[in-house]
């Protein structure tokens, strides 16, 4: 956990845990302000794995809370098959023209902790 965009003008998305349930679904949890909730898509979130040749799309989203002036927390459900527990890429797609780019972060392998250094959006 403990990654980072933060963008004055694009809004705040933290990286707080990935996990896999017990049904087999990846997890991604997190927290997310109201500027990046208007920028980027969780419903469309797409998870590509490290070696690109395998894809899942979200099949649950929530983002919580009631404040808008609040980062709130959000959590992303894939059927991913398996394919993110060696690692993968975490996309979420524009909502609006005015953000510059899709939201890429990289998830890294499930048991493998994640470093405290922001990461940019690619």
């Amino acid at each position: 956990a403990g990654d980072d965009v933060k963008s004055p003008d694009e809004g705040v998305v933290r990286i707080v845990a990935t996990m896999r349930s017990t049904l087999g679904r990846y997890m991604v949890a997190g927290i997310i302000d109201q500027g990046a909730v208007q920028r980027w898509s969780l419903r469309d979130a797409r998870l590509v794995s490290i070696d690109g040749q395998s894809e899942a799309d979200e099949s649950f989203s929530e983002v919580g809370g009631a404040d808008p002036g609040d980062p709130v927390p959000f959590l992303i459900t894939f059927d991913d098959g398996g394919m993110a527990e060696h690692g993968a890429w975490l996309t979420m797609p524009l909502l609006d023209r005015g953000a510059l780019r899709d939201l890429t972060l990289e998830m890294p392998p499930l048991g493998v902790p994640r470093d405290a250094r922001e990461v940019p959006g690619s």
